[in-house]
């Protein structure tokens, strides 16, 4: 929640040097305008210039010192969690009775300890936690947005939201597929590694070496793959994005220009999103 409200306070600090920089004559006969100038001796246009900088770095540079902290405090949680569960798997597995192990893969059991609980926590838990603190933050910033220019802000929300929502419906798919063969391309690999080490004896003397490689190698290049795929799938969304947000801004800007419209109203907003 902190995070979020400093985020929100640090993106939003920079409207007032927007709007001093465009017109400081207009941030003198606001009400907020007002009040700063009433806090300071009297300063020139550029000297106010100056200050309204300073003070946009100071608190931009408080608010990404907070996320860092707030980041190293959801990971800490986050990889804390991981290693209770984990404990507590092994200590569940190991109370099992003997039978279990008969009949059981050591290799997957290893794997459900050891890359199992660590992907929940990268996959599931980490990115919960992450996507709660931008949710608000998003939420806090939209709400300010829509009280400086509910237009703008209505048309670029309608925009990201389609744009999203297509993107997800081609990936949806194919990410599953991935994440479901690269879960098993994990299994393979331990399994046909502790495979091979656990029996090497057996395998020295029967010649199988090269049949085991093999088999290990399958699973190897199978995870190798899919490894690759699976960053893909997760950069697509951004890269495309920033050219439809720029995009958006240079649109809104033709039709304000192409209205006979005062840019100097819009440029502070534009900046902001």
């Amino acid at each position: 929640v902190l995070q979020g409200l400093l985020q929100v306070v640090g993106v939003t600090s920079i409207f007032p040097f927007l709007v001093v920089a465009a017109d400081p004559d207009e941030f003198r006969r606001s009400a907020f305008g007002e009040n700063v100038l009433a806090a300071l001796p009297t300063v020139t246009n550029t000297t106010l210039l100056i200050v309204a900088g300073c003070a946009t770095i100071i608190i931009l540079a408080v608010s990404n010192i907070t996320n860092v902290i707030s980041e190293y405090a959801r990971a800490r949680y986050a990889y804390g969690v991981g290693h209770l569960l984990r404990v507590r798997l092994l200590n569940e597995i190991a109370l099992k009775p003997w039978s279990y192990f008969l009949n059981s893969n050591s290799g997957v059991l290893t794997k459900k300890i050891a890359f199992d609980v660590h992907n929940m926590v990268t996959g599931v838990l980490v990115p919960l936690l992450e996507a709660i603190s931008r949710i608000l933050a998003i939420a806090l910033m939209g709400s300010i947005l829509m009280l400086l220019n509910w237009q703008v802000t209505l048309g670029a929300a309608i925009v990201f939201a389609l744009y999203y929502l297509v993107i997800y419906k081609l990936l949806k798919t194919k990410t599953h597929a991935a994440s479901e063969m690269l879960k098993e391309a994990n299994r393979g690999v331990v399994s046909e590694a502790q495979e091979t080490l656990t029996g090497i004896k057996t395998v020295k003397v029967y010649g199988a070496i090269n049949y085991f490689v093999d088999r290990f190698g399958k699973s190897s290049l199978q995870q190798a793959q899919v490894s690759t795929l699976v960053p893909l799938f997760s950069s697509v969304p951004k890269h495309f994005l920033e050219p439809i947000a720029f995009g958006s801004v240079v649109a809104v800007v033709i039709v304000y220009a192409l209205n006979g419209r005062d840019l100097a109203q819009i440029m502070p907003m534009l900046g902001l999103i």
